[in-house]
């Protein structure tokens, strides 16, 4: 069973705002500059993917920062239980790299790139 606070944490990334792709793939933006997206692999499972684009809010040398590009392994069941694991591994994302809480100038459009 899930501790109130992770709860409660999972609760609120939920009820975020979600949008959809032009590919019908459910995404968001983070304000320090992630775009999580869920989208649907074969027979009906969901994964995800995590982006972030070079900036001077990673590690101390930008110059060599190449941003993030995470793919999900693992399949899921439901796009809720893939956009749960997604937040866990965003945070582990966070957790291993030094990250301003604020990030200026997130764009807002979808990535063409996006499956």
């Amino acid at each position: 069973m899930l501790d109130d606070s992770l709860s409660e944490a999972f609760t609120a990334w939920l009820e975020q705002r979600w949008l959809q792709s032009k590919k019908g793939n459910s995404y968001i933006r983070t304000a320090d500059g992630f775009t999580i997206t869920i989208f649907r692999k074969d027979l009906g499972r969901f994964a995800f993917c995590i982006f972030s684009k070079p900036s001077a809010r990673f590690l101390e040398n930008a110059a060599t920062d190449c941003g993030i590009s995470f793919f999900s392994k693992s399949e899921y069941s439901s796009e809720t239980e893939a956009k749960l694991w997604a937040y866990e591994k965003l945070e582990q994302i966070r957790a291993t790299h030094e990250i301003s809480e604020t990030a200026e100038g997130v764009d807002d459009t979808p990535i063409s790139t996006i499956l």
